[in-house]
């Protein structure tokens, strides 16, 4: 569902001009990172319907320093120490959540740092991440997708919106997750507040992000591809 959303960007794709479209997919070589053990894939089943704390910032971050790594293992060294949390054991813990979200195998080689390597370019590597969030967590994922994207923009939010939604997806209220789907959302970028109410943000698609998020899955290695 969450590609599903980004395919609709498609619409705002083919408005996109001539210099636009000859910008560079990063997808040539796919090297994998041979030196590190294995790590599974962090994927989270229906019965696994948890949610961690957002960790943006901490998570553009981590990506930045990717670029100077070699190996996962390198990056978590890195992670560890550049987090701004004080406490040992929780920078430990959210290294392993981001890792989880954007580097989910033991290949250094994801999205997120193609894409700042290729374009260095923040806003451009934070729509993509945004979107790539909603995949990772398949309960913010549901909120946008299914709940905030069918919306006008504008719409202001009645005051339980997150507290029903996670009520309704979960079967239980659950205080800490509201909270952090409706921290989620602002910080995403798809809900604003303004006088302690939240709307729906407007949304303007950015093309080049909209090719590589497509780009990615459908077409990892150069071909063509119809869409």
């Amino acid at each position: 569902m969450v590609f599903a959303q980004a395919i609709s960007f498609v619409h705002a794709i083919s408005r996109a001009d001539d210099q636009s479209i000859q910008q560079p997919l990063p997808f040539i070589d796919q090297p994998t990172d041979k030196a590190v053990p294995a790590r599974a894939r962090s994927v989270k089943r229906d019965g696994k319907r948890y949610l961690q704390d957002v960790l943006w910032q901490e998570s553009l971050l981590a990506v930045k320093l990717s670029l100077d790594c070699q190996t996962v293992t390198e990056l978590i060294a890195c992670l560890q120490e550049k987090l701004p949390q004080n406490s040992a054991v929780t920078r430990r813990r959210n290294t392993s959540i981001i890792l989880g979200r954007f580097f989910p195998t033991d290949d250094l080689e994801q999205l997120p740092r193609q894409v700042f390597r290729a374009y260095g370019d923040e806003a451009l590597l934070a729509c993509v991440m945004r979107v790539l969030f909603l995949e990772a967590e398949p309960v913010v994922g549901e909120l946008v997708a299914g709940r905030l994207h069918g919306l006008p923009a504008g719409s202001l939010l009645p005051r339980d919106f997150f507290t029903r939604f996670t009520e309704e997806l979960l079967g239980k209220k659950e205080a800490h997750v509201s909270y952090r789907c409706c921290t989620a959302a602002r910080v995403l970028g798809w809900t604003i507040m303004e006088k302690k109410k939240f709307y729906v943000a407007q949304q303007i698609p950015d093309e080049t992000a909209a090719l590589l998020i497509i780009h990615s899955p459908y077409a990892p290695i150069p071909r063509v591809i119809d869409l």
